[in-house]
């Protein structure tokens, strides 16, 4: 016997006029109805599903670098906490010392602190 993973299918549920009760179509239809996919729909509000467009947005913008895809740079951004705003090829941050910008040179995310030098993002 094959080891069974748990498959959640997503569809429309059977109309209830072609539906006989006690079938599995009619508990399947309603079970659908519960699935944790469906509630979430439920539950986002418009601000969290702008955060989640933003963060997806971020991380796009992240992975923009070569040295990224390269696995030379981390997957996600490091100093994303500190993120204000993001531009073409600039990434604009506040932190407790103060503003810096990452640039994309040469394919790695670069820091430039408030004196004008880089050094390689991590």
């Amino acid at each position: 016997m094959y080891p069974v993973a748990e498959v959640v299918f997503v569809h429309r549920s059977p109309r209830p006029s072609k539906v006989r009760q006690g079938s599995y179509a009619s508990a399947y239809g309603q079970a659908h109805l519960d699935t944790p996919a469906r509630r979430i729909g439920q539950l986002m509000d418009p601000l969290g599903a702008a955060a989640l467009r933003d963060r997806i947005a971020q991380q796009r913008h992240w992975q923009l670098s070569a040295a990224v895809l390269e696995e030379r740079l981390p997957r996600s951004d490091p100093d994303l906490a500190a993120l204000q705003g993001i531009s073409d090829e600039e990434r604009l941050y506040e932190d407790t010392h103060g503003p810096f910008v990452k640039r994309l040179v040469d394919g790695a995310w670069q820091r430039f602190d408030g004196v004008g030098t880089a050094s390689t993002a991590s």
